[in-house]
């Protein structure tokens, strides 16, 4: 199994995802991408002239159309603590069907021991209300605001020689 953290893959090429995930494919190796902060991604600071869309996430690369699509090859992660509350220790997985089910039958959906069911149940609620879409918005326009300031310091203040890539 391997570990793909989801900041590697921001500013990578989909042709290096979609290489990764063939690699996954051709070795049978399961990737677990740690997809915690795919949705903070920043707007441009130009208006765009499409609809702003998140980095593509690897999942996206091991496609239900492949004819081994059923080996499954790469489950994402993610978490409620980055946007929401810190200490909710609350996230998903998106898989194939396959490893989907596979976890549903396993015993640990059911086991009740590491899950926090009265969160589980609050976070559904906001999530089918809309309230967790209007909050990420929220969020992301804050984190941009922070770094767009920090930017503008770094660019102030660094001295000659000094440099830095400004976050999407």
């Amino acid at each position: 199994m391997l570990v793909w953290d989801s900041l590697v893959i921001i500013g990578q090429t989909e042709a290096k995802c979609n290489q990764l995930v063939q690699l996954a494919k051709k070795h049978d190796v399961l990737v677990v991408v740690d997809d915690v902060y795919n949705l903070l991604w920043f707007q441009p600071c130009e208006p765009p002239s499409k609809p702003l869309q998140p980095p593509a996430r690897l999942l996206t690369f091991d496609k239900a159309s492949d004819p081994d699509y059923g080996r499954s090859h790469v489950i994402s992660v993610g978490t409620f603590s980055k946007f929401l509350a810190p200490g909710i220790r609350l996230g998903w997985l998106e898989a194939s069907e396959k490893i989907l089910s596979r976890l549903y039958t396993s015993g640990l959906a059911v086991a009740g021991g590491s899950f926090n069911h009265y969160m589980s149940r609050v976070v559904s609620v906001a999530l089918k209300s809309g309230q967790i879409t209007q909050h990420v918005d929220a969020v992301r326009q804050e984190l941009k605001k922070r770094m767009d300031k920090l930017c503008d310091v770094l660019e102030k203040h660094l001295p000659n020689g000094c440099s830095f890539v400004k976050p999407e």
